[in-house]
């Protein structure tokens, strides 16, 4: 009987072990964009797209999509996300070609993270 408490306690801990911190925004960001809960979205879609993009951008540009993935998860209407990310955007000192640039390559990636992970874009546009 003791033997058998302690599985049961091992698998609620294995089940209950934390989320990376850009998972977590990804699934945030990923249940804000469906307009559903956390819980219902898909949690190893997010650490496939998650590993993928943190091929596919470089550390600067994915450090910039992981903010605009927390202005997402923040809930922030469009008006919101835009003026938000605009001034991050401003803040780093990005022209409108850079920041068009960046958003190029951000979407790029996140259709490449999608196919490879079989998942739907975090971002519908």
């Amino acid at each position: 009987m003791e033997f058998r408490m302690f599985l049961i306690l091992l698998l609620a801990a294995a089940t209950a072990a934390p989320v990376p911190p850009d998972v977590d925004v990804c699934m945030r960001a990923a249940a804000a964009a469906a307009h559903d809960t956390v819980t219902d979205t898909d949690q190893s879609g997010c650490v496939c797209t998650v590993q993928q993009l943190h091929h596919l951008l470089t550390p600067q540009d994915y450090a910039l999509h992981e903010t605009m993935e927390e202005i997402i998860a923040s809930g922030a209407d469009e008006k919101s996300f835009n003026k938000a990310l605009s001034d991050i955007m401003l803040q780093r000192g990005m022209t409108q070609i850079d920041a068009n640039a960046f958003l190029a390559r951000s979407r790029s990636a996140e259709e490449r993270a999608s196919s490879a992970c079989n998942s739907s874009p975090l971002l519908d546009r």
